[in-house]
């Protein structure tokens, strides 16, 4: 059948460049011809597995900030190269209770880096069409029991388009489940199982963020389709997987179900790895960038986070607009201070306790970084975590610092980390 909002609900109840300001520059797409059935039957085991064995031991004894020192007060905020150079940086991404930090390259490869010293973890680069500023290998999530299982999964632009499609440039996107082989630091390219795939009108929008929830769910964004506006108002079809957030329970290999809608092109979202609070940041259209947050625990849904009604906080494309319903951003900027969003982590670390809850997130053409609280306010504009080039993405580590991928448009990307000065 088709996954309907009503399905979801009761499911639910019951258990680009990465620019922003013009038609053609930012993040994600998809097709209305996929097949979008869904299982109502969402249950999922709260208690999953960290997935923090002894093959991947930190050496911390299970405590992450052990032998770190931390900062007292709020301190000022720097950055401290760490990595690099990568071949257009657009994620990162660290399994579970695992020191490594793996960089996704937006041509097809992955890489793995021990110590600072980087090597080949996946490369996929024929099966990635990246012909476009905003198609190519675009996002990285380990299973939850990664040490066990060995899991991970990608979303990619493939070499394949709807033959429907409008714009012979679009290129579909791929959801993909691989295992790592017996040694740790190298992927078996063998083992790929496609979990979903999208058809994308466009060759813009694509989305391609992909991040597991504190309920072991894979949550996947996804853009309108592309063009300029969502011409064919994908994102507020509720049949459609285009502009929305679908939730995959990889274990029991169920179809999505269709959390959210009206989203533009989400380009990246993460959960507050203490409270569970999710924190999405969409690209938009002319004039707007916009960050959304939902409390947890989530709601059922379904969510409308009223993109094409809406940009941010205004009637898209001026004059007046119906907003009942809708789930309006804690915050939004125009294209006077950035050109594209970038979204990042609410601050858990270790070293700096003192910056503990605040949101830090980015412009990609802005090259800047700000902080906000879960209402938008106190919003602090951080001078020494300005980059050169273009923040492309953040990152998480399993002791809750947060990292910076300076990509993908500045050629050979560095890895920063964000530190006290």
């Amino acid at each position: 059948m088709k996954t309907t909002f009503l399905s979801l609900f009761l499911a639910l109840a019951s258990a680009g460049c990465l620019c922003g300001g013009n038609d053609s520059d930012d993040f994600a797409d998809a097709d209305t011809d996929t097949d979008t059935d869904v299982d109502t039957d969402t249950d999922v085991d709260t208690d999953t597995d960290t997935g923090t064995g002894t093959d991947t031991d930190t050496g911390t004894g299970g405590d992450p900030c052990a032998g770190v020192t931390p900062v007292e007060g709020t301190p000022d905020l720097g950055l401290e190269e760490v990595a690099g150079p990568f071949d257009s940086p657009v994620g990162l991404a660290w399994p579970p209770g695992d020191d490594r930090m793996f960089v996704v390259e937006q041509p097809g490869t992955i890489q793995v880096v021990n110590d600072g010293a980087a090597s080949l973890f996946l490369d996929i680069t024929g099966d990635v069409g990246d012909g476009q500023s905003e198609q190519g290998l675009l996002g990285l999530a380990f299973h939850p029991d990664y040490a066990a299982n060995g899991l991970f999964y990608v979303n990619y632009t493939g070499n394949d388009n709807a033959d429907w499609a409008p714009d012979s440039d679009a290129r579909n996107n791929h959801i993909v489940e691989f295992q790592v082989s017996a040694d740790l630091n190298v992927a078996d390219a063998t083992s790929a199982r496609e979990i979903y795939m999208i058809e994308q009108p466009y060759w813009n929008h694509d989305g391609g963020d992909l991040v597991f929830g504190p309920d072991g769910l894979l949550y996947v964004g996804t853009g309108d389709g592309g063009s300029g506006g969502d011409p064919q108002d994908h994102a507020q079809d509720p049949d459609d997987p285009l502009g929305k957030m679908l939730v995959f329970d990889v274990d029991a290999r169920t179809d999505p179900v269709f959390w959210a809608l009206g989203l533009r092109n989400p380009w990246r979202y993460s959960f507050d790895r203490l409270t569970g609070d999710l924190w999405i940041a969409d690209v938009g259209q002319n004039t707007y960038e916009e960050i959304d947050f939902v409390a947890a625990p989530l709601p059922a849904g379904p969510l409308n986070f009223g993109w094409n009604i809406m940009e941010a906080t205004q009637c898209f494309g001026g004059g007046g607009c119906d907003d009942s319903g809708l789930t309006y951003p804690v915050y939004e900027y125009n294209h006077g201070e950035g050109c594209s969003v970038t979204g990042g982590y609410a601050y858990r670390g270790c070293l700096m306790p003192g910056h503990h809850g605040k949101y830090f997130f980015g412009d990609v053409c802005g090259a800047w970084v700000r902080s906000i609280d879960s209402a938008g306010s106190s919003v602090e504009n951080w001078a020494g975590l300005d980059v050169d080039g273009n923040i492309s993405s953040f990152g998480e580590d399993s002791q809750g610092e947060i990292y910076i991928a300076n990509g993908p448009y500045s050629g050979d990307g560095m890895i920063l980390k964000i530190v006290p000065r």
